[in-house]
């Protein structure tokens, strides 16, 4: 142990010891170089916060029922911003599916009249036994489920999908033949 001084001489209260490589490490703080630019104190926070992360998972795992107790209570003092929170994600994920389905329709064009107007295409099932969902409530999937679907159908604008249908009802016509006609 060697003496460091704190205080006014050595006869001062604050006048104590402290092992070397603390004092070393005191004395030197600053020898990395990066010391005290932006750069360390972020990689700084990001590992302290890895390793506060890393703390916090384990202790989830090892402690579920305080953990559902602590998500409980939060949700029941905070049911306001719990509300709006899953309304605003909720809005943002069916903001998504939409814009991927209108972006799909954008480079789509009628298979039969050969209309490239996104805004009057619709999607026909070509095999309507193999249909899982109606594509205009698609917001209620996911994503991959989605794009499933859609490898399912072909763009017919509202006219032809109409003059399918009606067709199909009237003279027991399929669709390969509609689309030859």
């Amino acid at each position: 142990m060697f003496l460091t001084q704190v205080g006014q001489g050595f006869d001062s209260p604050h006048f104590h010891t402290a092992p070397l490589p603390f004092i070393y490490l005191l004395k030197n703080i600053n020898m990395e170089g990066k010391s005290g630019t932006k750069e360390y104190y972020a990689s700084y926070y990001q590992r302290k916060k890895e390793e506060h992360n890393a703390r916090m998972k384990e202790y989830k795992k090892q402690h579920p029922e305080k953990e559902k107790k602590y998500i409980d209570a939060w949700h029941a003092n905070n049911l306001d911003k719990v509300k709006t929170l899953w309304r605003s994600s909720k809005n943002n994920q069916n903001t998504i599916k939409r814009n991927f389905i209108q972006t799909y329709k954008q480079n789509c064009i009628c298979f039969k009249c050969s209309d490239s107007r996104h805004y009057v295409l619709d999607f026909h099932h070509t095999n309507p036994s193999h249909k899982d969902f109606n594509l205009g409530d698609a917001t209620r999937y996911g994503l991959e489920r989605i794009k499933k679907e859609l490898s399912k159908c072909i763009p017919l604008c509202r006219n032809c999908h109409s003059e399918f249908h009606y067709l199909e009802k009237e003279n027991n016509l399929t669709l390969e033949d509609y689309i030859n006609i």
